[in-house]
């Protein structure tokens, strides 16, 4: 078999969106003649524990793993929160929070570049590059967000050349990141992310991406003729017909995943309330289901309209009961961060949505790759987060297409974006 070795952050018991690309390509790369070799940390520091994701780890995988020092914990003490973990950043509303804490972001975002996992890269070179010869692989695959991992791959390939075949993975953009404002990060320390993104976009041999808007982006940065966009997707083995649930007697519309401020669709809540308002029907049978982290601002959106008494709220599961609230509901709701930069946006989650077969109502950019693949599968609505009228005009459709029994999305186009299927693709690229 071909040998692969993947560098990656996040790896099971690590739960959450980063884990699913590689853990997913990681279970089906075998069955395509690729051995997988994990590097990963032995301590790493993540916001979702999700022990189950261990099942999905093929036999044939090496796992190696070694030990990281990042700057997490001096955070934490610095801002009194013992149990932060470095995901709470992304969930940062700057405009409220204290001035310890502003100063804490800054330095993770202007001190620690391109990330706080930045003194991972040294260690790691020095031990794979001894690994790699020792273990005759073939090509190494580095995935970021955090970006450094890349950086691991840089250090490889100009101390291998032509030995190993590099492929570096943006599960996000780099320089152009759509958050860069919330996380405080200064010109210099602009400048210095986009010559390390110069630097990995020069010195990858292939680089791959999740949609074709970022492939684009990538490709004005310097990646022409060695870009390619594979998708995230869904795993059919989720989606088992076998695997039946049952359904609330409720109209459950569900939100599954992290909601930030960013991503807050507060006139889809004032939608809601005014339908409840006028649609005695809708009232009485209305069950808001929020599964995953939930920003405070998107709380007290939804207090202020008044449907406290309709939201139950889930916190973190696991991604096997995040299927299952999937199966549960009747419409999912799909919110794309509301900033500059956000059309290449195509998460995880939105192709397992697809899958379930549940009507999707999503917020996002009316010109994103979003709204090609929604319309080519036939899986929902997309409307710009200020289109107050076709919200209310979306929601009283599909209520009524469920009082009517016809509540599920027909149609098999969702079935390309397999995980399966992706990495067969994948396959391809490392193959060529």
């Amino acid at each position: 078999m071909k040998k692969v070795l993947i560098i990656t952050y996040y790896w099971p018991p690590s739960g959450g969106s980063g884990v699913q690309r590689w853990l997913k390509f990681t279970k089906y790369l075998p069955s395509f003649g690729v051995e997988p070799h994990i590097y990963t940390p032995s301590n790493p520091n993540f916001n979702v524990q999700d022990d189950k994701l261990i099942n999905d780890i093929p036999s044939e995988t090496v796992i190696i793993k070694k030990k990281i020092v990042e700057p997490y914990g001096f955070y934490r003490a610095l801002v009194g929160k013992k149990n932060s973990t470095g995901a709470n950043f992304g969930m940062t509303n700057t405009n409220k929070t204290s001035k310890v804490q502003k100063m804490a972001l800054w330095v993770r975002s202007n001190i620690f570049l391109p990330d706080p996992r930045v003194w991972w890269v040294r260690p790691s070179y020095n031990f794979l590059k001894t690994y790699i010869e020792e273990n005759d692989i073939e090509a190494i695959i580095t995935t970021g967000p955090p970006h450094s991992m890349h950086l691991i791959g840089l250090k490889l390939k100009k101390k291998l050349g032509n030995k190993i075949n590099w492929i570096a993975d943006f599960r996000d953009p780099w320089s152009l990141i759509f958050n860069k404002d919330v996380l405080l990060i200064g010109k210099r320390a602009q400048r210095k992310i986009k010559k390390f993104e110069q630097n990995v976009i020069n010195g990858c041999d292939k680089l791959i991406t999740v949609s074709d808007y970022l492939k684009q982006e990538f490709e004005e940065l310097g990646a022409q003729g060695k870009a390619y966009s594979i998708t995230n997707g869904y795993d059919e083995s989720d989606y088992d017909d076998s695997k039946k649930v049952a359904k609330s007697a409720k109209y459950t519309i569900s939100y599954i995943g992290l909601l930030p401020k960013i991503s807050n669709p507060e006139l889809f809540w004032k939608a809601l309330s005014d339908i409840t308002k006028t649609n005695a029907k809708f009232a009485e049978n209305l069950e808001i289901v929020l599964v995953g982290k939930i920003d405070p601002s998107v709380q007290q959106s939804i207090s202020s309209n008044g449907l406290d008494e309709y939201v139950a709220y889930k916190g973190l599961v696991s991604h096997g009961e995040a299927i299952q609230f999937q199966k549960q509901s009747d419409l999912l709701l799909l919110a794309i961060p509301n900033v500059v930069n956000s059309k290449g946006i195509l998460t995880g989650k939105f192709f397992e949505y697809m899958a379930s077969q549940i009507p999707i109502l999503a917020f996002g950019p009316s010109d994103g790759d979003i709204v090609k693949i929604m319309k080519e599968t036939g899986s929902g609505d997309i409307l710009e987060f200020t289109d107050y009228e076709n919200t209310i005009k979306v929601i009283e459709s599909r209520f009524e297409n469920h009082l009517k029994g016809f509540s599920k999305i027909e149609g098999e186009g969702f079935k390309k974006y397999s995980r399966k299927q992706l990495t067969e693709k994948l396959v391809e690229v490392i193959t060529e």
